[in-house]
């Protein structure tokens, strides 16, 4: 009697990473949306990464947002959903010369299909966001 050992399949997501950077202002209060989308097929974010130069002196915010349209803000983040704000007090990054990795868990609603990415300038000269987002199609 011969017995066949299990077999397992496994089924790999495709996965995408969403970069977004550019030049916010000279602030303190200036900001800059960038926007990424439409996203046409269901998908979970998975994390982000965010770069911050060494002379960002921990003044500049980073918001992580996910929306149902293309909607920007020169000043504060727009009223999209933030990505950060169920698990963290401030609802942004900030830091000075490093890289900050979140990892996230967030299937958006059928019709949330921009990512955004928002940063608001507290430094008197511009700064540079660089941000990378990890999406899965599900």
């Amino acid at each position: 009697m011969s017995t066949k050992p299990p077999t397992l399949t496994l089924t790999l997501k495709p996965r995408y990473t969403i970069a977004l950077s550019g030049i916010v202002g000279a602030g303190p209060g200036v900001g800059l949306t960038l926007v990424a989308g439409p996203i046409s097929f269901p998908f979970r974010i998975t994390g982000a990464e965010v770069i911050f130069r060494d002379d960002a002196a921990n003044l500049l915010f980073i918001y992580l947002l996910i929306s149902r349209d293309t909607t920007t803000s020169g000043g504060g983040p727009p009223a999209d959903t933030n990505l950060l704000s169920p698990f963290v007090p401030t609802a942004y990054l900030l830091g000075e010369a490093l890289i900050k990795r979140v990892s996230l868990d967030y299937s958006p609603e059928s019709d949330q299909k921009y990512i955004k990415v928002h940063g608001l300038n507290g430094c008197t000269y511009p700064q540079t966001i660089s941000v990378t987002v990890e999406i899965e199609a599900v």
